[in-house]
């Protein structure tokens, strides 16, 4: 999504975003709470985060100052291509462990 809106103003990008993660949070959260996979030990770990995804939220009230078009830019493409050599790189180990 990153890549989609990467040429917006950056409070549409951030607004846009959000709202994406969120939904896709929740629909992935309901999902997995449907089909049984979520336990105890993963609504621990979710709890264990609460305090980094406050953190970011306060930070980001500072960050934003600092993240004119350009730089919002290369942030969003950076994202997105490091999550492409982790997803590339995690296939990769898969497949390799495939007889």
């Amino acid at each position: 999504m990153a890549l989609v809106w990467q040429g917006h103003q950056g409070s549409r990008l951030r607004g846009t975003m959000s709202a994406f993660f969120m939904i896709g949070s929740a629909v992935s959260l309901v999902s997995l709470g449907v089909a049984g996979a979520v336990t105890p030990e993963i609504l621990t770990l979710a709890l264990w985060m609460v305090p980094a995804v406050l953190g970011g939220y306060l930070a980001s009230r500072f960050v934003n100052r600092f993240l004119n078009a350009a730089r919002l830019r290369l942030l969003a493409l950076g994202a997105s291509a490091l999550g492409t050599l982790l997803l590339t790189g995690q296939l990769a180990a898969l497949a390799a462990l495939q007889p």
